[in-house]
């Protein structure tokens, strides 16, 4: 079903970053907020593609799902945001409830440098994710190994052809 729930705005003001990069919109002075842990970004227009492939791509932001579809178009749709870094247990259920056997994360590159401290911090959070799912569903990861991507850039940000060989070079597939 297509229906509006909330309205989210990126920022591009550096000193704003601090509250995050993505805030609820107000709009004539009403705040356009919905509870994130209840909604995954895109699935109305990916489920039915995620019951047929079985697969779904989990990223972070709204931004990365539309980069995606540019790429793939939209009758290959499979991508889905869960507007953060985690998944909910709804969030997971609304993939199983639509037959997914595989997730892969597509979450942001936060760290800088290979084997720094944000390197391990994000390969930490990454392994929580991969056990808490891992149990009922294959799980991959698009995870940069190869310096393709910026810092806090997602695997959707530099271009097809880096996200294809994230793709082809995904981890635990």
């Amino acid at each position: 079903e297509h229906r509006l729930i909330g309205i989210r705005q990126r920022t591009l003001v550096q000193e704003n970053k601090v509250y995050g990069k993505y805030r609820p919109a107000r709009i004539s002075g009403q705040l356009c907020n919905h509870p994130l842990a209840f909604n995954l970004y895109g699935f109305d227009r990916a489920k039915e593609n995620i019951e047929n492939m079985r697969l779904a791509i989990v990223v972070e932001s709204e931004k990365s799902v539309l980069q995606y579809m540019s790429y793939m178009g939209l009758k290959n749709n499979i991508c889905v945001a869960v507007c953060g870094s985690s998944i909910s247990r709804y969030q997971f259920q609304l993939l199983l409830d639509a037959g997914v056997q595989e997730i892969v994360l597509g979450f942001d590159r936060d760290f800088q440098n290979m084997y720094d401290k944000e390197y391990e911090e994000n390969l930490e959070k990454i392994t929580r994710l991969y056990n808490k799912l891992s149990a009922e569903v294959t799980v991959s990861v698009l995870f940069d190994e190869y310096n393709l991507l910026g810092y806090k850039n997602s695997p959707m940000d530099c271009g097809k052809d880096a996200f294809l060989y994230l793709w082809r070079h995904r981890i635990g597939y």
